[in-house]
């Protein structure tokens, strides 16, 4: 009526609409993409409507299971994070205590052990910043990075790979 009323088109690419398929039956949420163009005489007059109407109600209901996976799956990763989080804090304790006891002894061992601890730490932070992102609870600024401090860690981490082959960096 609006449509043939006004003569400006309606388009919805989801349009809600509950309807009874059939006697007897129950009522059922249903989507459709819809599009009502005014149909104009020679004149330019409104002499009616045409009415599209195509049910797009799986398309709907795929996007929604789709949009709850998504969801479900950061809400996983964000407890993954804090689940990962927990065991590192009594790492990086040990390690420190080791030093205490015996700072010369195992010292190398160590070192890998606290390089390893590190990196791990940076993942599961990088796994909780993800989750935070995804949530809407972040916001990314770009900042200036120091190129020698990205290439030292790049250096710390590949260490001991390229001492156990005896190449030289």
């Amino acid at each position: 009526e609006r449509v043939y009323r006004s003569g400006v088109p309606f388009v919805s690419s989801a349009y809600r609409a509950v309807i009874n398929r059939g006697p007897g039956g129950a009522a059922e949420e249903c989507f459709f993409h819809m599009v009502n163009e005014p149909l104009r005489a020679d004149y330019g007059r409104v002499e009616g409507v045409v009415f599209v109407a195509i049910d797009v109600t799986e398309l709907v209901a795929s996007r929604r299971r789709a949009e709850e996976a998504s969801r479900a799956k950061d809400e996983f990763l964000a407890m993954l994070g804090h689940e990962l989080r927990n065991p590192l804090a009594p790492l990086v304790t040990a390690l420190h205590l080791m030093k205490l006891r015996a700072p010369a002894t195992l010292e190398r061992e160590r070192a890998i052990i606290e390089r390893q601890v590190k990196n791990l730490s940076r993942l599961v932070d990088d796994l909780l910043d993800v989750s935070r992102i995804a949530r809407g609870k972040v916001e990314l600024r770009r900042d200036a990075t120091e190129i020698a401090g990205v290439v030292a860690l790049g250096i710390e981490t590949a260490s001991p790979l390229i001492e156990s082959r005896r190449h030289r960096l």
